[in-house]
């Protein structure tokens, strides 16, 4: 081996001078004549430095080293060579011939060096002797090499990490390409494709794998670059050359691969039939492949249905009406309507129209009038009016869930009531009766957890069970109105799920009743709110009456008195009769506010009918006048309106806050006006029990007797005795002369009318007998006829008409006095619509004073006597003010008894509907001189009279006709007959000058009120106080009490069959129960 030195000291960092410190090395004799520096550490660490370079130049050659230096630095060098050892050193000057440096190599030379440069790794230099050598491939194999050395050198990150792979990747190709040897090819196509790989070109990689034969990596890598054609086609081609696992592996992909990019059937055809291929996406869960597979087969049932299944809805549908099958679009439908159900659960608000606009489209696609679609429509844009038409219809054909619905939603969104006719009024209420009647059928029902309408309704479902058996669990889904229910729970009857609130059916079954109940109270809590508002069931009086209001913001319908009918007056009373049905319907919960809620509904309505049937004036309408027939609901609300007066009785007490607010006796004058009218035979068994009649204030009690006042009201509409007209007027008397005693003005009003009949008809049948004769010439207003011949009272000998006149002279000096001379107002007692009497306008407290005057002007015109005339002219003329209000102006300050007579046949409280009749006995004759303002009524016996005045549609309590001949002849004295045969009604001579009566205010003697017990009454006392002594004995033996703890505690450790107790038992036996029990 030759070693060249080209100038290896020129560019030395030392001088020359200091390089001369080498020739210290040199003995004494040797560098004689020489000058050398000596040896300095630090400043000759440059030359130890090259030095060392230099040696290890020289000690590469084995043979010759040549040294090429013509620097003035070199010359200590060769100074210290030529002294050491001449013999191996040769100057070669400027005209020396050049000694021969190398002898040429031969191809073999040149290809050994090669490959052992190769095996060094020493790529660049193998592939120059390559070259030399003339071996192209070789060449080429060690500059790929080279060149993957190269990439290797460079970060991932580099910009030329790509290139460098790419060029070393090529370069083993095109070796591969120009190799000979099959083997070797193979390999280089390896080495390519393992270049490609390094930057994940696994195409160009898959490739090379193939050219080297590699199958299987070929086939990976094709996979990899998704390339699945020529993936498979490898398989393919080469099955038995690749590895089995592989292949499958990657066809399964190519499937999938061919299935994704829809090519359905070129995927098919690597299945031995559709159905495994079907299979084949099913297990691999992938359900969208498998839609776009079914519908490529043109099998949309099958497509439908697996896209329901996945909550596609839409496409589903979509799927259905493709198909051919003729009951698809049935499906279609039921899809479809299933899916609404889930948006529009019962208690849901309204989802927004774009959540709901494609299921929408899709059902005007499917069908045109669908009643449940119509429904769902209506809900989304809440159409209160199309909903409850709805609900009615379906009502009509079954389909109890979707009623429900429907009117549910109805309710929950009502029109303005407020100002609504009665006729839409009626018709909104009559939904809510049959939106109720679901309801409670639904609570009803035993198995409603299992019915698929409910579960779509309330939006639970059963929890999948074994096959063939039926599911005990249920799902409630998030949305569900039940779900704030279930979280009420215990934690151990409820589970939670991915879908919902799992729990048990009896559970559920409980949970549906209290959440419908719960929700049906709530909405006719909301019902009794919108009606208190609604104008129409309360009529302003003062505008029918005089046509005008001087109300701030009048809340009172105003009604002119001409457009006053009594069908407006049935349809008012049919409303009230409606909202106490759909009120009576609110279901227990059994928890004491629901029962004070009750009973504040009770007293609300019960007042508020008591208005409607009685209202402040007679033009609006009276009971008696109320025509049943045209109130379908009647009979079934007639029990019930029994019922709340019952318990309404019963619930009366003067507690402070209604004695202030709320009217006590307006309360106990106007419930037991209706009770003893609509319910007469059961009043007189209740009344005497119920606290009102026995519990008094001082303010009620009357000082004679020291009894309440209550019990003579309620022994004269009983009729227990012959004295209970004189407690009825004891009763009226007792609230005149009583300032303290609050008491609504319009119940007062009707009871001094009704007392007013009673006294007529009572002192007609006291003179005449229980005869039709004794009704001839009676000259009263059609309802006050009605009343008197509905009465069943025995007859009462001691009258007190007098005293009733002086009670209602009482009344009206109160009420002429509420205003002093100057005009300021006076407290009053008396109350009109929950407000002071001195508060309201002159216009209606001059009707009122009307009515009082009308009333007893009434009862002297059909009661021919001197002394009462002459008392009631008396009380009359005695009002302060000498400018009446129109109203009553004829009734004041009367001069004699025919100006009254005259009055009250014109006055303005009478109406068409309610006009002031005289019975006449017999048929109407062409020479009946009829009196001007009165129509005369013709009849021939009871049963006559009681057909034209209309008992047959009033709701009235039928009378008892007398059962004897009607045709017998009848005695009458011959005075009275000619009385009441030849004067005109009302202006006949008296009958005596004096009156019979006596004038004191003495108290009739009576028993009190009572009745006797029954023997079931009796029994059940009995069995009460047994019951409360056998309790007494239980607190007081602490050992009986013990043997409740004992015996508790045994049953809880042994459990039924010998096992422990449920949880939900034993916490009771271990609870509360010993201490219930003892």
């Amino acid at each position: 081996m030759r070693v060249k030195d080209w100038s290896s000291m020129i560019d030395s960092t030392a001088s020359a001078n200091d390089w001369r410190v080498v020739l210290n090395a040199l003995s004494q004799s040797e560098r004689a004549g020489m000058s050398v520096p000596r040896f300095e550490e630090l400043r000759h660490a440059a030359i130890q430095t090259e030095l060392k370079f230099l040696y290890v130049g020289l000690t590469r050659a084995r043979k010759h080293i040549w040294i090429w230096d013509s620097s003035e630095k070199a010359q200590a060098m060769q100074t210290f060579w030529l002294r050491l050892r001449p013999s191996l050193i040769t100057l070669c000057g400027p005209n020396d011939p050049i000694p021969q440096i190398a002898v040429e190599s031969t191809a073999a030379d040149w290809a050994k060096s090669g490959r052992l440069l190769f095996q060094k790794r020493l790529y660049v230099q193998s592939a120059f002797c390559f070259e030399k050598a003339g071996m192209e491939v070789e060449t080429a194999i060690a500059l790929a090499y080279q060149r993957r050395v190269e990439a290797r050198k460079i970060s991932s990150t580099h910009s030329s990490y790509l290139p460098a792979w790419k060029l070393a990747a090529s370069s083993f190709r095109q070796a591969a390409v120009i190799s000979v040897k099959s083997d070797e090819k193979r390999g280089l196509f390896s080495r390519a494709a393992e270049c490609f790989l390094e930057i994940s070109d696994h195409k160009a990689a898959a490739d090379s794998f193939a050219a080297a034969a590699d199958y299987t990596n070929a086939a990976i890598n094709y996979r990899k670059a998704g390339c699945f054609d020529d993936a498979l086609h490898v398989i393919q081609q080469h099955r038995s050359e690749i590895n089995q696992a592989v292949a499958e592996r990657i066809i399964r992909v190519v499937k999938l691969a061919y299935t994704k990019s829809c090519q359905f059937k070129e995927a098919e055809k690597l299945f031995e039939d559709p159905e495994e291929y079907l299979e084949f996406l099913e297990d691999l869960g992938l359900d969208d492949l498998r839609l776009q597979v079914l519908e490529n087969m043109q099998r949309f049932d099958e497509a439908a249905s697996l896209a329901i299944s996945r909550g596609e809805i839409i496409k589903g549908i979509d799927f259905y009406l493709r198909s051919s099958n003729s009951d698809s679009k049935g499906t279609a439908l039921k899809t479809l309507i299933d899916a609404l159900w889930t948006k529009f659960s019962l208690g849901n608000p309204p989802p927004a129209q774009a959540e709901t606009e494609e299921l929408m489209g899709r059902a005007r696609l499917v069908v045109e009038g669908h009643s449940e679609i119509e429904m769902f429509s209506a809900i989304q844009s809440q159409q209160v009016l199309k909903l409850t038409e709805l609900g009615r219809f379906f009502v009509d054909h079954g389909s109890h869930t979707q009623a429900l619905l429907a009117l549910d939603c109805a309710l929950r969104n009502p029109p303005a009531l407020k100002v609504e006719t009665l006729d839409k009024v009626i018709r909104f209420l009559e939904g809510y009766q049959i939106y109720g009647q679901q309801v409670r059928s639904l609570i009803r029902l035993q198995d409603s957890v299992k019915k698929a309408g409910i579960q779509k309704l309330l939006n639970f479902k059963p929890l999948p069970s074994v096959l063939g058996e039926e599911p005990h669990e249920y799902i409630v889904a998030p949305s569900s109105i039940l779900r704030p229910d279930v979280f009420q729970l215990d934690a151990n009857k409820r589970s939670l799920t991915a879908e919902g609130l799992v729990l048990d059916q009896e559970d559920l079954r409980g949970v549906i009743r209290h959440r419908l109940s719960c929700r049906y109270n709530q909405s006719l809590e909301q019902l009794h709110n919108l009606a208190m508002n609604i104008e129409a069931l309360q009529p302003c009086t003062s505008f029918t009456m005089f046509g005008e209001c001087h109300r701030p913001r009048c809340s009172q319908r105003h009604v002119d008195a001409k457009e006053v009918t009594l069908e407006v007056f049935n349809k008012r009373v049919r409303v009230h009769i409606q909202i106490i049905m759909l009120l009576d319907g609110m279901i227990p919960l059994l928890n004491s506010t629901e029962v004070v809620n009750k009973r504040n509904l009770q007293r609300i309505w019960l007042e508020r009918l008591f208005t409607a049937l009685h209202p402040h004036t007679p033009v609006l309408g009276s009971l008696p006048l109320l025509n049943v027939s045209l109130i379908p609901e009647y009979a079934t609300a007639l029990p019930i309106i029994k019922s709340w007066l019952e318990e309404r009785m019963f619930t009366l007490f003067p507690l402070p806050v209604e004695w202030r607010f709320r009217s006590y006796m307006g309360g106990v004058i106007s419930v037991s006006l209706m009770a003893f009218t609509l319910d007469h035979a059961n009043a007189r068994n209740y009344a005497p029990r119920t606290r009102c009649s026995w519990i008094s204030l001082p303010a009620l009690t009357r000082k004679e007797s020291q009894r309440t006042v209550i019990e003579d009201c309620l022994v004269w509409l009983s009729g227990l005795d012959d004295h209970s007209l004189a407690a009825g007027v004891l009763f009226l008397k007792h609230i005149a002369i009583t300032p303290t005693l609050p008491v609504d003005v319009n119940a007062l009003v009707i009871y001094t009318e009704r007392l007013a009949i009673h006294l007529i008809f009572n002192n007609r049948s006291g003179q005449l007998g229980q005869t039709t004769t004794s009704l001839g010439n009676i000259t009263l207003p059609r309802s006050w006829i009605m009343y008197g011949l509905s009465q069943s009272s025995p007859h009462d000998y001691s009258q007190r008409t007098v005293l009733f006149v002086n009670a209602v002279g009482d009344l009206l000096d109160s009420l002429w006095r509420l205003r002093d001379a100057a005009g300021n107002r006076r407290p009053s007692n008396f109350i009109y619509e929950d407000a002071d009497m001195s508060n309201i306008s002159y216009n209606l407290r001059s009707l009122v004073i009307s009515r009082l005057c009308r009333a007893i002007v009434l009862l002297g015109y059909n009661i021919p006597s001197g002394g009462l005339r002459n008392r009631i002219l008396h009380v009359l003329g005695r009002y302060p003010d000498q400018h009446p209000h129109e109203l009553f102006a004829e009734f004041v300050h009367p001069r004699h008894w025919s100006q009254l007579a005259r009055a009250v046949r014109r006055t303005r409280l009478d109406s068409p509907n309610d006009e002031l009749c005289q019975l006449v006995i017999g048929s109407e004759s062409p020479g009946f001189r009829s009196v001007p303002g009165v129509l005369p009524v013709f009849f021939n016996s009871r049963e006559e009279l009681l057909r034209k005045m209309g008992f047959h549609i009033s709701p009235l309590p039928k009378p008892i006709v007398s059962t004897l001949d009607p045709k017998a002849r009848e005695f009458v004295p011959s005075a009275l007959m000619a009385q009441l045969s030849n004067t005109a009604p009302g202006e006949e001579e008296d009958i005596d000058e004096e009156t019979t009566e006596p004038l004191q205010e003495q108290e009739p003697v009576r028993e009190a009120l009572g009745v006797k017990p029954s023997e079931d009454e009796i029994a059940a006392a009995d069995l009460i106080c047994r019951l409360y002594r056998l309790r007494i004995e239980h607190r007081r033996s602490p050992r009986l009490g013990n043997h409740f703890f004992d015996r508790c505690l045994k049953e809880s450790t042994k459990g039924k069959g010998g096992r422990m107790l449920e949880p939900r038992y034993l916490k009771y036996f271990l609870g509360p129960l010993p201490h219930l029990l003892a």
